[in-house]
């Protein structure tokens, strides 16, 4: 059996091709082993490239319940890569998932930028959802490394929870920036865009992150902190100036890069207008 399929929504497009001996039983159940499977996403996110995997594993079905259970590994822009993907339904598929990647580095695909990669929340480009159209999704996915703009996380995990009307991550752990990150977060999907988040943060080097995220290099320390946030916005750069919530931190041997700490401080209600 060979397939060539195509999914495509908004300016997001998805190609899979598909190779495999294929046995039927008693006209209801499936069988594809070794099946072969190559994917393509392109996506107005991702304007410099497309993402491409190669896959290879099993698949087995029951048309009568319907269900669909693949199983395969490969490499997803060069890293190790394992799917384990079950199917209910047909028409209006329900999927259920598991996916683990070793490396993904997204600054090979976002737009070119002059000079270093811009900090993330200072990013004033539309949010790109419509991809959220392909998806009816619970699962599990982990990122051994993730990279976005000047941004990097490692040993990411996290449930997910993926429709058209939002995405959801449950019970999120990361390494961060020499410390530990736990939480949840939510983006709903809304004429404009809301999200939320509740993280907790232990041990981890505030001055690399800030510089990352608001640009910002004049603090420095290690420490624990917590964060409830919510915010609305159709870029990251509204979404940091319409955020709103409670944020604490407690720095150890906290330091005010080139200026007195505490004249910092007394100062801090106007700066973090600035940031």
């Amino acid at each position: 059996l060979k397939g060539n399929f195509n999914w495509l929504a908004g300016k997001t497009r998805v190609n899979v091709k598909l190779n495999s001996p294929l046995s039927i039983i008693g006209l209801k159940q499936l069988h594809m082993q070794p099946l072969t499977l190559t994917a393509a996403i392109s996506t107005p996110a991702l304007p410099r490239g497309t993402l491409q995997s190669s896959m290879s594993g099993s698949l087995d079905g029951n048309i009568d319940e319907p269900r669909f259970d693949l199983h395969v590994a490969g490499q997803l822009d060069g890293s190790n890569l394992s799917v384990n993907v079950t199917q209910f339904g047909l028409m209006r598929p329900r999927h259920e998932a598991t996916l683990s990647v070793g490396k993904l580095d997204l600054n090979r695909y976002l737009p070119e930028a002059k000079g270093n990669p811009v900090a993330i929340f200072q990013d004033t480009k539309p949010l790109a959802l419509d991809w959220l159209d392909f998806f009816d999704l619970t699962g599990k996915v982990s990122v051994g490394e993730l990279a976005v703009g000047r941004f990097r996380i490692n040993n990411v995990s996290s449930d997910v929870r993926i429709n058209p009307h939002e995405l959801e991550l449950d019970q999120m752990s990361a390494d961060i920036y020499e410390g530990r990150l736990q939480g949840d977060a939510l983006l709903s999907r809304r004429d404009t865009p809301h999200l939320q988040l509740k993280q907790t943060l232990k041990g981890m080097n505030i001055r690399p992150l800030l510089v990352d995220l608001f640009n910002f290099n004049r603090l420095d320390g290690k420490g624990n902190g917590q964060v409830d946030v919510n915010a609305d916005g159709k870029s990251f750069a509204e979404l940091r100036n319409a955020l709103t919530g409670s944020i604490q931190k407690r720095l150890n041997k906290a330091a005010q890069n080139k200026t007195d700490l505490i004249a910092a401080l007394k100062n801090l209600p106007a700066k973090l207008k600035d940031w």
